[in-house]
């Protein structure tokens, strides 16, 4: 349970601890690259992150350790598919129209995220459960807008390391993600003090 739920706030380091998954999207050369490389990520880190749903599998169905761990092994093929496909269509939509529209990740991973069944049905925004001033805007958006939020920030931080946009574009993002940070933000401290 330490990579589940450890004892020290990850959520801080979530928006930006992503970015280096960003930043291979960026450099991938094909929509199909930037699908299998995201799907690699989130295949690992899956598997390390339900890695104690093995330990309940052995405990509570006793069920062998030899089929409980691959068990995670075969949930994590698919349970945070939305990501690699994501990561496609943001591939396919910048090659395709030259352009990059400021929210179109955090809206793609919130749509897919939501609506594509999974097992465990938390998403990435599941990080900030010790946040409780920044859970508070999940009472608008839910948990994916959070994980949304972390598309944001960690695709913004992702094209500040690379620096392959135009300044025009770059100053655009940052202002808009900057200031949607601000208005969650906001919203959340306000309603944490409600």
């Amino acid at each position: 349970t330490l990579f589940a739920f450890p004892n020290f706030t990850l959520g801080t380091m979530m928006f930006v601890g992503l970015a280096p998954i960003f930043i291979t999207m960026e450099r991938a050369k094909t929509a199909r690259e930037a699908f299998f490389k995201t799907w690699v990520y989130v295949f690992v880190g899956n598997s390390l992150i339900c890695a104690w749903v093995a330990n309940s599998i052995h405990d509570f169905a006793r069920l062998p350790w030899a089929l409980s761990y691959p068990t995670v092994l075969l949930v994590s093929v698919t349970e945070q598919i939305a990501w690699p496909i994501m990561a496609a269509l943001r591939h396919w939509f910048h090659r395709l129209f030259k352009f990059r529209p400021i929210l179109l990740t955090p809206l793609l991973i919130f749509f897919l995220d939501k609506y594509i069944p999974k097992i465990f049905p938390n998403t990435m925004g599941v990080a900030f459960y010790k946040m409780n001033w920044l859970c508070q805007a999940a009472d608008i958006v839910g948990v994916v807008g959070l994980t949304a939020l972390l598309a944001l920030t960690n695709e913004l931080a992702a094209i500040l390391w690379e620096r392959k946009v135009q300044k025009k574009v770059l100053q655009r993002h940052t202002v808009v993600g900057v200031a949607v940070i601000v208005v969650v933000f906001s919203y959340a401290i306000w309603r944490n003090g409600d």
